[in-house]
C-alpha cells in the first residue's frame, strides 16, 4: 500500500487536502467514520492513524496532519520533490519543538551510484527505504570484497589485518559496507574531503546534481561513517564556502545542520576555517571572493574525547627550590558591571597591610589568597604583591589550545607543488589539499597506531583508506 494510493481515496471522497485536514483537526466524525468502515483502505488507516487503548481506537490525529502536510509514512522525512528546509514534526514553532529536522527531497532514499568510470557522467540511481524495500536490503548485506592486488610486500591471504593500510577503489557507499564488519567501533578519526557541489569541483555524478541530490549522497555516507568511529572518535568534514551549482548558496550551512541530526548537536566540537589561497579569484560576479574553506568536527560522544594539545616549552622568568616559576600581579580594574565589593579586601604580611589600589580589586577570593600567603608563594616588590606560578599552576602546563583558524598550513598552490613532487601532473586534482592542513588534524585528534580513515581521498567516484595514524 503506498501513500499515493491513500491520498487519491480520500481526495476523491473529500475533494481537497484542505477540507480533509479541516476535518482531521476537528476530530470529524465524517472523517472518523469513513477512516475506519466507508473506504475500501480501512484496514489501513486503522494500522496507520489508530491506536488501541482499553477497548477504545484513539485517533492518532498529528499523524496524520503530517501525513496530509509531509507525506510522511513509514517513518520517512521525503516532503517535497524540490523544496529544502527546516521543519518540526507537529509543524510548530522551531523554538517550542526538540524535533527539528532538515527536509529535502529523496531524504528517505539511497544513493547508490551509476558511472563505471571515474571520468564518465551518469545519473544517480535512487532507491526509495520504503517502497523498494528489496534493494535497499540488498545495499546494506555484508558484501565479499574482490579483486584485490598486493601492493609492496604482503601476503595477500592476510592483506586485512590490523596493521594494514587499506585502500579501496570504487563506490565508497559500497566499500564502507563491505568493511563494516570489521572496522565497526574501531576508527579514531576519519577525515572526508567531499565533493562541493559547486559547480567547480570534479563531481562527475550527476550533470543535475542539486542540492537534495547531494545531501542524500551525504546523508548515506556520513550515517554509515558514524558506525566506525570509535567512542572517542572524531570526524571532520571538509567544504568548500562558494556558492553551489545552481549559484545559490553554498552547502556548507546545509551540510552542517545534516551533522547535526547524525551525529548530534551536542556532538559538535568546532568548525575549523582553512585560508586556501591568499586572493580571490578575478572571475567573481558579486564583488566578494572566497579565499578559505569550512572543515567541520563532530564526535562520536563528545564527552570522551580527549583533544591533543599543542606542546611548547613555557618561558619562565626565575626559579627557587620548588623549580621555575613566573610572577603575576593579581589586580585588575573593578568598576561597572564588573564590580565586586567581596574582592576588595586586605591581606596582611609582616606589618605590613596591603589594600588594592583605587578602583582595582583582587583577582582571587580571601580563602585562596590566605592560602597561597601562607605556603610562601609569593614576592613583595617594592610593596606590591606577586603571586608565584609554577608549571603545575598553570591550567594546561606546558600546553597551549589549539584555535580554529588555520591560517600557515598550506594552500591550494602548494597542494599542486606536493603534487608534482609526487610525480602528478599539478592539475590532476582541482581541489587538492597539502599534507601541513591533514598533518594538523591528524596530530589533534590522534595517537601513535589509532586507525584513520579517508573514503573519499581526493576521487571522483571514491575510494575508501582505513590506515594507522
Amino acid at each position: 500500500m503506498t501513500k499515493h494510493k491513500l491520498l487519491e481515496d480520500l481526495k476523491a471522497h473529500f475533494e481537497t487536502i484542505g477540507a480533509i485536514r479541516n476535518l482531521a483537526q476537528e476530530c470529524s466524525q465524517e472523517l472518523i467514520d469513513f477512516l475506519l468502515k466507508d473506504s475500501q483502505y480501512s484496514n489501513e488507516y486503522k494500522s496507520r492513524f489508530f491506536l488501541e487503548s482499553a477497548g477504545m481506537l484513539v485517533f492518532k490525529q498529528l499523524d496524520f496532519l503530517t501525513f496530509l502536510d509531509l507525506k510522511n509514512l513509514g517513518g520517512s522525512f521525503t516532503s517535497y520533490a524540490s523544496k529544502i528546509g527546516l521543519s518540526s514534526k507537529t509543524r510548530g514553532l522551531l523554538k517550542a519543538s526538540n524535533e527539528v529536522v532538515l527536509n529535502f527531497a529523496y531524504k528517505d532514499g539511497v544513493l547508490k551510484g551509476g558511472q563505471s568510470r571515474d571520468e564518465e557522467k551518469q545519473d544517480e540511481i535512487f532507491f526509495n527505504e520504503i517502497l523498494a524495500k528489496d534493494e535497499i536490503d540488498a545495499l546494506f548485506e555484508p558484501k565479499a570484497l574482490q579483486n584485490f592486488e598486493a601492493i609492496g610486500d604482503g601476503d595477500l591471504e592476510k592483506l586485512i589485518t590490523e596493521e594494514s593500510n587499506l585502500l579501496l577503489k570504487g563506490n565508497n557507499l559500497l566499500a564502507l559496507h563491505s568493511l563494516k564488519k570489521k572496522y565497526r567501533g574501531k576508527v579514531k578519526l576519519i577525515y572526508i574531503d567531499p565533493p562541493y557541489n559547486t559547480g567547480n569541483d570534479s563531481f562527475k555524478y550527476n550533470d543535475k546534481f542539486n542540492h537534495s541530490t547531494w545531501l542524500t549522497f551525504m546523508k548515506n555516507r556520513l550515517e554509515i561513517a558514524r558506525e566506525f568511529l570509535r567512542d572517542d572518535g572524531v570526524i571532520f568534514v571538509q567544504c568548500d564556502n562558494s556558492p553551489s551549482s545552481l549559484n545559490e548558496s553554498p552547502e556548507m550551512p546545509y551540510l552542517g545542520v545534516l551533522l547535526d541530526e547524525i551525529f548530534g548537536r551536542n556532538n559538535y566540537v568546532s568548525i575549523l576555517t582553512w585560508k586556501k589561497k591568499g586572493n580571490a579569484s578575478n572571475t567573481i560576479t558579486n564583488g566578494i571572493g572566497t579565499i578559505t574553506e569550512s572543515i567541520f568536527m563532530y564526535a562520536k560522544n563528545l564527552e570522551n574525547v580527549d583533544i591533543n594539545l599543542l606542546g611548547f616549552k613555557r618561558k619562565y622568568s626565575f626559579s627557587d627550590e620548588k623549580g621555575e616559576y613566573n610572577l603575576e600581579h593579581p589586580i585588575k580594574t573593578n568598576d561597572g558591571e564588573y564590580e565586586r565589593s567581596t574582592m576588595v579586601y586586605s591581606i596582611t604580611i609582616g606589618d605590613k597591610i596591603i589594600f588594592p589600589p583605587r578602583n582595582k580589586r583582587w583577582t582571587i577570593g580571601k580563602e585562596t589568597m590566605d592560602e597561597i600567603i601562607k605556603c610562601g608563594k609569593f614576592e613583595l616588590i617594592d610593596d606590591r604583591f606577586y603571586i608565584k606560578k609554577y608549571e603545575k599552576d598553570y591550567i594546561r602546563g606546558n600546553a597551549t589550545l589549539y584555535n580554529n583558524l588555520l591560517l600557515e598550513f598550506g594552500s591550494l598552490k602548494s597542494a599542486k607543488e606536493e603534487l608534482k613532487k609526487l610525480g602528478f601532473d599539478r592539475e590532476a586534482f582541482s581541489s587538492p589539499k597539502p599534507e601541513p592542513l591533514l598533518q594538523r588534524i591528524i596530530e589533534i585528534s590522534t595517537n601513535q597506531n589509532d586507525l584513520v580513515m579517508d573514503f573519499f581521498v581526493g576521487s571522483d567516484h571514491s575510494c575508501c583508506c582505513p590506515q594507522n595514524g
